[in-house]
This record gives structure tokens, sequence and C-alpha cells, in this order.
């Protein structure tokens, strides 16, 4: 790994395009829905829907995968021997390489890197799996159910079908594209596939139980700096970017959804501890999305939109909003959530912010925030009650990763 200045350095040499994009979600599991979802102001949450969910948790709530059938993307007879979680992820893939034009370009995918990101991989299998070994015994345990269980299969997946022999790779609750992009800036690879992927299960539900321990009220709804919603409401599905160096993209005359800058990340240990509890100040995301500006020779007047990081915690919310006022201080800028229509995804949800940046590029339209009513601060240009068309070109995302990393990044039109 580059350090962020050599990284810079390496990088400008060449621009780093998004040329392929691939959506399981609730908002539909494809580009297509996702963003005609997005036009229409959708969201699904459900209640005691979810077949994950096997038991009454604290956090019944989510915003899950509807009407997934992955036999659309994977052949049955590998289909059957994947969980839910490499479902996910694989169909995102597929979706990717063939928007990009490269599921059948073996030279291509041969030396590709394929960079896969999560928080808890397939939690469900893996809980079933030491379920059984520890009731029943190793006797008892199905083959698939170790396999799936492994928290980088699906890298495997995606490598054996593929042929991809580039760098492949699996981190936890962290920025994925900073790490393509210090492959791609170094001129390690010329592509980079890029997924992140999260399910939901009952167990996590349970484990999430601290961070609402001090609400009292169970929503129905989600949003993002309103002052009415304060517990965090959870989202699954699978994001997959095909970033790509502009040699490349230009020398297979790819389409260019956007360019994309080099992350910066920060480490906030709060994080680690309570997401209700995170301090006010927001310096170390003031940090992060200072130094993101640079890559493009930015300073805060040349951000049209800013894609939040905040869920309905409270925490994140006072939190984000003191560090985008204290950065961009009496410049208006307006402020949109895809956390306040997906929920909290976790390990995707940066993923999922530069989809929506996407959306917007393509579309011009700014996505409102979600139920939002009552704003914890009316100085900040939340975007509300409708969507708002206006040109928009330059567009800093902001995300929060469980464990503890602060990250932003910035999205310009090609």
């Amino acid at each position: 790994m580059y350090s962020s200045i050599t990284k810079k350095q390496l990088s400008m040499k060449n621009k780093i395009y998004i040329t392929g994009i691939g959506v399981i979600s609730s908002l539909g599991n494809s580009a297509g829905d996702f963003f005609s979802s997005i036009k229409n102001q959708k969201e699904n949450i459900s209640d005691n829907l979810n077949p994950y969910f096997k038991r009454e948790a604290k956090i019944s709530q989510g915003t899950f995968v509807k009407n997934f059938d992955p036999e659309i993307f994977i052949d049955p007879m590998k289909s059957r021997r994947m969980d839910g979680f490499i479902q996910f992820g694989f169909s995102s893939v597929t979706q990717a390489m063939k928007d990009a034009g490269i599921e059948n370009d073996l030279i291509i995918k041969k030396d590709a890197a394929f960079i896969f990101n999560t928080t808890y991989g397939p939690f469900n299998t893996s809980y079933e799996y030491l379920e059984t070994l520890f009731t029943k015994g190793p006797g008892k345990v199905l083959s698939s159910q170790f396999s799936n269980s492994v928290v980088n299969a699906l890298n495997g997946h995606v490598a054996m079908h593929y042929g991809t022999k580039g760098n492949n790779t699996m981190l936890v609750s962290t920025s994925p594209i900073e790490y393509a992009f210090s492959l791609l800036g170094s001129g390690q690879v010329d592509m980079a596939i890029v997924t992140g992927t999260e399910q939901l299960s009952d167990s996590i539900a349970d484990v999430f139980e601290i961070f609402v321990s001090k609400n009292e009220k169970k929503f129905n709804k989600i949003s993002a700096f309103d002052k009415n919603y304060s517990t965090g409401i959870f989202g699954d599905g699978s994001v997959t970017l095909v970033l790509e160096t502009e040699k490349s993209a230009l020398a297979r005359n790819s389409r260019k959804y956007c360019e994309i800058g080099d992350p910066a990340t920060r480490y906030d240990r709060q994080l680690n501890y309570n997401l209700c509890e995170l301090s006010n100040d927001g310096e170390l995301l003031q940090s992060a999305m200072k130094e993101s500006l640079t890559y493009f020779n930015f300073t805060e007047h040349d951000i049209d939109l800013i894609c939040s990081a905040t869920n309905s915690f409270a925490g994140m919310n006072y939190s984000e909003a003191a560090a985008i006022k204290n950065l961009f201080k009496q410049k208006s800028v307006p402020i949109t959530s895809s956390k306040s229509y997906l929920g909290e995804t976790l390990g995707a949800s940066e993923l999922f912010n530069v989809l929506w940046a996407i959306f917007v590029i393509k579309e011009q339209t700014i996505p409102c925030i979600n139920n939002l009513s009552d704003p914890i601060d009316n100085s900040l240009d939340l975007v509300k009650g409708r969507h708002r068309n206006c040109p928009i070109n330059n567009i800093l995302l902001n995300s929060f990763y469980f464990g503890g990393a602060v990250s932003s990044v910035v999205c310009r039109k090609p």
C-alpha cells in the first residue's frame, strides 16, 4: 500500500473511471431498477418478513433484498452450491462484468484485480456451520456449509468462473476503493473489479441491540439528519464497480459513468464502541473530506453535492453535520443520503454511495432525503421533500465503517 502522497503522484498519470456497475439491493436487482426506484422515491422496509430472521430480535426491521432470483445471473448448478451471501456478491459481479463488456474478454479478466469488502461476511452460514459442529458434531456438517462459511469464498468463485489471475483481495470494513486506487494509480493493474456485500441475519440484529439500548422507540421509517429518528435501520445487498485507467478505457472505447478520485481515510476509535455516542465535532471526517478534495485540486467551493455517510443514528447525524459545517463554513452545499433509502449496508455502503453519485450525474437530479421532516440543523442545505433538478458535476461522498474507518472520496462528471 502506498502513502497518500505517493498514490497521488502516481495516479495523476492515470485518470480512473468507473466503466461498469452491478447491484443487488432492496431498491432493485439491476442498475435500471435501482435508478428507477430512486426516481420514484421508494423505500422497502420489512418488519419480521425477512426469511433470514428466524426469531424475534430487537432490530427486526430492515431494507432487505426482495424478489431475488440468483439463477438469472448464475448457472443453476453453481447457484445451488452457494449460500445467499455469495449469490448476492456473484450476481452483482456478473452484472458489472457484462455492463463493462468484459465478461468474455479473457485477456482483460486475466490481469484484472478483484477486491471484495464486507463487514460480517456470510454470517448466516457461519452461524449455522458452527451450531451444527458444536451441537451435532463434525459428521453432521455439510461440505457446502463449510465452504460457504469461509469469508473470502466469493473471491474464489469469481476467480474460478472468470479466470481472473490478478490481485485477489478481501478487506473487512474499510474502503475498497482506496486499495483499488493504489493498484490502478501505481500501474500494477489497468482494471479493478470492486465489490461490497452484506447479508443480514437475526444474529447480527441481536448484536446491534447495544446500539439502540437507550432508545425506547421502534421506527418503521428511515431518514438522516432528522431529530425524530435515532435508531438505525439496517440493509443488505451487493454492489460491484469496474474501475479502469484512462488508458484502458480509451483503448476499449468504454462508457465512463464518472471519474473517481483517491479516497482519504481516517480512523475513529469511537466507532468501535457505540454509534450513538460519537463525538459531535466531526474532526476526523472533516480532515478526510479536506484531503479528498486535493486529488482534483478542488476547494470546498468546487463541490456541488455531498452524499452523506449518516444513517438514523444520532451520533452519526451530529458528527457529520459538524464536519460539513466546519469545512464548508458559509458555503451552502446540497446534501443527500443513500442510507435514507437503503438503510445501513455496512461494508457495501461506500459503493452504494458511488452508485448514488452515478445516478445523480446521469440524471442531474438530487434525490431528497427520505422522511426528513425535522432537521437537526436548519443551516445545512438538506434536500427535503422532493428531488431537486440542478447541474451537478462534482460530488463528495462520505463513509463510516464499523470498526473505525472514516472515508471521503470525490466523484466527478467525466
